[in-house]
């Protein structure tokens, strides 16, 4: 999510694709619910103001364009880069980066994960 008020560059990873599901779920799913009725549109905004968008499939970078309107150009498509097996819980990604993944198999498929850094401070 967007940090508000914050002066600095955002950029944001939507790895979730189920804001932008066309099946709706109803009450009968309370938590499902939740997250496509109120939690999308705080992603929403966050996708809307953000500098850069990060995603996982071209899928998802079409529904970001035509759903919230981004320009393209501040849409990238990323696949996840894994190693064939993960010793740790952490590992040394492209350009010094850490990633933090959740545990699971080595196969190249959608994982939870977060890219920690900090921004620049001149």
């Amino acid at each position: 999510m967007i940090v508000p008020f914050l002066k600095c560059p955002q950029e944001i990873y939507v790895h979730q694709a189920l804001i932008f599901k066309e099946d709706k779920y109803g009450l009968r799913y309370p938590k499902l619910w939740v997250y496509q009725n109120i939690i999308a549109h705080i992603i929403h905004y966050s996708i809307r103001k953000a500098n850069v968008v990060h995603v996982q499939t071209t899928w998802m970078a079409n529904e970001i364009v035509n759903k919230i309107g981004l320009p393209r150009n501040k849409v990238r498509i990323e696949p996840p880069a894994l190693p064939t097996s993960i010793r740790s819980r952490h590992y040394k990604g492209s350009k010094g980066k850490y990633h933090f993944c959740v545990p699971g198999n080595c196969s190249t498929v959608q994982k939870p994960c977060i890219d920690c850094r900090s921004p620049k401070t001149d």
